[in-house]
């Protein structure tokens, strides 16, 4: 039977199929430790104000060209003669776009309102284009690009090379996503909630067997909202600490694993790799499963997609990209990727949890999609619409953005009225996805040897100028659409 991705991809009879060539890479063999290096981002860059868009006039670093607030390149009008469903590309080499099938329908809830009628297709060609520019205008080596558009996956970008020089990229290509695995984290989490097995507000000395408390604060409880949201009070360790649990229980006796601050209180927020490492021991030490047997079960499978925390429990390993620096020197290469398994059983190892999943932009803008449709894609449901609902409250405003459960909010941010966001930074690779839920577009951007600046909401500005002038073209097809 052929398989959801296949479904998806299938181009219709009357389009030729390029085919293109995928070149393995073999690896030195890397073995690989269960030390904390950096799970995700680790800070905010520059800061840069915008007023609906991104940092006006601000010179990015190493000598990148300014970001303009408003992207310089006209629109057009959308290709005539394309039905919605139909592929006008598939089958991509170094540069190149496929348009994906858009469901006319979406899901009505009275959260994220009525369903939308289907709209006509967008310019690919031109937003294949801004892809291109803007990649080399940031001097990136790879960049990944795949949008949802009223609810469905409808088109992926791609420029540059899986293997610099050698191995031309597709949209199959893997990358390690950096802290975009923290929403996705967050999206186990609220499936385990669902179904009983773990509990947000629970104390989690329950999980670990022996009390877990900040010693400056013995008597209030730490929780997997709190590691969620960035308010357990565990120091925001860096780089060289051990996330096996062993050495994290020991940092919880000695009480090194924590800062002077009120656990769960707001005042307390501090970004946190860390605590997200400790956050995925907890789920496995109390469910007795490894968080990526939970992941694939119950968010990877039943869309056929084939991600995992850590590049080495992906069950095919061929299409991992390797990541490059903007200074050309390698960040991580597809063979040392391949050798991070993560927890190969409960509570062996957090070191993937904060910022290793390793995913194409198509499959994780399916997960975006899902969030956007209030938990489901197609018909499958995996998370409840409370859970989504409870994932996008705010708990307060952070520099640039609110802090959301595990996701973060913005208002007027690249013309549209709020976004729901998480970003991701590590090993050279720059990252994006984001969602509307009211008009349920989205937009995922995976990059690799691009330039580092950010706006003022963290965000870098390639991934920041792509998804700016998407977001517009499709604002501008729907205004199109509706005259």
């Amino acid at each position: 039977m052929e398989s959801f991705q296949e479904t998806l991809r299938r181009p219709q009879s009357l389009i030729t199929r390029i085919l293109c060539l995928v070149i393995v890479m073999s690896a030195a063999v890397f073995t690989a430790t269960c030390h904390f290096a950096i799970g995700g981002e680790i800070g905010m860059g520059a800061v840069v104000r915008y007023d609906n868009g991104i940092a006006d006039g601000a010179a990015p670093a190493d000598g990148a060209p300014a970001a303009s607030g408003i992207l310089d390149t006209p629109g057009t009008p959308d290709a005539p003669g394309a039905e919605a469903g139909d592929y006008l590309s598939a089958g991509l080499t170094q540069t190149g776009y496929a348009e994906h099938p858009i469901s006319a329908e979406s899901p009505t809830d009275e959260l994220f309102g009525p369903p939308m009628p289907a709209l006509p297709p967008l310019n690919y060609e031109e937003i294949q284009a801004a892809v291109e520019r803007i990649a080399q205008e940031y001097g990136a080596t790879a960049v990944s690009v795949a949008i949802v558009r009223n609810g469905s996956v409808a088109g992926t970008f791609v420029y540059g090379y899986a293997t610099k020089g050698t191995v031309p990229l597709t949209d199959e290509g893997v990358f390690r996503v950096a802290s975009i695995s923290k929403p996705v984290i967050g999206m186990v989490v609220m499936r385990l909630v669902e179904l009983g097995e773990i509990g947000l507000d629970t104390d989690i000395s329950e999980y670990w067997g022996e009390p877990v408390r900040n010693p400056a604060y013995p008597d209030v409880p730490i929780t997997i909202r709190q590691m969620l949201n960035h308010t357990s009070s565990f120091h925001p360790f860096i780089y060289g600490f051990s996330a096996s649990e062993e050495r994290i229980r020991t940092r919880i006796r000695n009480g090194t694993a924590f800062d002077a601050v009120i656990p769960g209180a707001f005042e307390s927020f501090a970004y946190n790799n860390y605590a997200y490492a400790v956050l995925g021991l907890t789920i496995e030490l109390a469910t007795n499963e490894t968080v990526n047997n939970h992941a694939r079960r119950h968010l990877f499978e039943p869309f056929g997609i084939d991600a995992a925390f850590g590049g080495g429990a992906l069950l095919n390993t061929d299409n991992l990209v390797t990541l490059y620096r903007h200074t050309g020197v390698i960040g991580m290469s597809a063979g040392d990727n391949r050798n991070r398994l993560g927890s190969t059983f409960p509570g062996q190892c957090g070191i993937e949890f904060a910022g290793g999943l390793t995913i194409n932009a198509p499959d994780l803008a399916i997960l975006i999609a899902a969030l956007a449709n209030g938990g489901e894609y197609r018909g499958i449901r995996i998370l409840s619409e409370d859970s989504v609902r409870q994932m996008q409250e705010v708990l307060g405003a952070v520099r640039g953005f609110e802090q959301c459960l595990a996701l973060r909010r913005v208002e007027a941010h690249f013309g549209e009225e709020v976004l729901y966001f998480h970003t991701g930074t590590s090993f050279g690779v720059f990252t994006l996805a984001s969602y509307n839920p009211h008009n349920r577009n989205g937009v995922v951007v995976l990059t690799s040897g691009a330039y580092g600046r950010r706006t003022y909401a963290g965000i870098t500005y390639i991934c920041a100028k792509i998804s700016e002038f998407i977001y517009r073209a499709m604002r501008e097809a729907a205004v199109e659409y509706s005259q």
